[in-house]
Parts: C-alpha cells; sequence; structure tokens
C-alpha cells in the first residue's frame, strides 16, 4: 500500500500553473516537525513539496497561505532527475 499522512505549516505561496493539456497543477511548499527530539534536545523540521492536480489545485492557491497548517493525505510518486 502506498499511503502516507502528514501535518505541517506552508512556508512559501503555493502558485497554481496549468500544464500544456489545461490541466491545473499547485506545488505546495510545508514544514513538518519529527515527532522526537535529535541529540541536542531540538526537533528538527522535514521541508517537503506537495503538488496537488486540477480542482484541489485550484483550492489550495486560492484559500492557503504562508504558516497556515494543511494536513494532507496521500501517495508518495518518486521522480528520477
Amino acid at each position: 500500500m502506498n499511503a502516507f499522512s502528514i501535518v505541517g505549516k506552508i512556508t512559501d505561496m503555493p502558485v497554481l500553473k496549468e500544464t500544456t493539456n489545461g490541466l491545473k497543477t499547485c506545488e505546495l511548499p510545508i514544514s513538518v516537525q519529527r515527532n522526537f527530539p535529535n541529540s541536542e534536545g531540538i526537533y528538527e523540521n522535514d521541508d517537503m513539496i506537495i503538488e496537488v492536480w486540477r480542482g484541489l489545485a485550484e483550492t489550495v492557491s486560492a484559500s492557503c497561505k504562508i504558516g497556515d497548517y494543511v494536513g494532507i493525505n496521500g501517495r508518495i510518486h518518486s521522480r528520477k532527475y
């Protein structure tokens, strides 16, 4: 099963884009705090970019701003560069 759930804080404004096929897409940069401290007692963050498509992309770009917390359920898809 390929599923994950995270809660994080938006670190940059989401920008709505459109593909050549006319599909809306939006990249949502978020920072997720780890649930355990490092050896110095500090809780570190993992920064990631979440990609949403179609109607959800339009909703996210219109209603989300820097500093908002979001809960995300999705699947992981990696790319080779």
